[in-house]
């Protein structure tokens, strides 16, 4: 009886420990905004390349951040997909040019200070991103 109690005890722990985790990014990403700062789309206009500004609040400050969305996509509350640097848009935003609808620069020397600099996105028909 005592063991069945125990066992159901660390159960219920468990599973909610995991919806909380399960909840806790979407939480996490309501504390946070996104400002668009500049939208490039690609030459066949089926992407775009989107320069944000997302600060969530606190001591972080904002931070300087680039999505690749579809055309038609809003950018969500979420954080960028292939570029993040600390600091807001009108200090760090790089100037973006589609090279091809394969491939985009952008234009920013990465150093190693960078949260995040892909330099590939998306599966069906990877696009390659440079970065000078």
């Amino acid at each position: 009886m005592i063991k069945t109690s125990i066992s159901v005890i660390i159960l219920f722990s468990i599973v909610t420990a995991l919806v909380f985790l399960y909840f806790a990014e979407d939480l996490a990403e309501g504390l946070c905004e996104n400002k668009i700062y500049e939208t490039y789309l690609s030459p066949d206009q089926s992407l775009k390349a989107v320069t944000f500004q997302r600060d969530c609040g606190g001591t972080d400050g904002a931070t300087t951040q680039i999505s690749i969305l579809d055309a038609s996509q809003s950018l969500e509350n979420r954080a960028g997909n292939v570029f993040v640097v600390a600091g807001a848009p009108k200090h760090q935003a790089p100037d973006i040019t589609w090279n091809s609808d394969q491939e985009v620069t952008v234009h920013y020397q990465t150093d190693g200070s960078e949260i995040k600099a892909e330099t590939h996105w998306g599966a069906k028909i990877p696009l390659k991103i440079n970065y000078q």
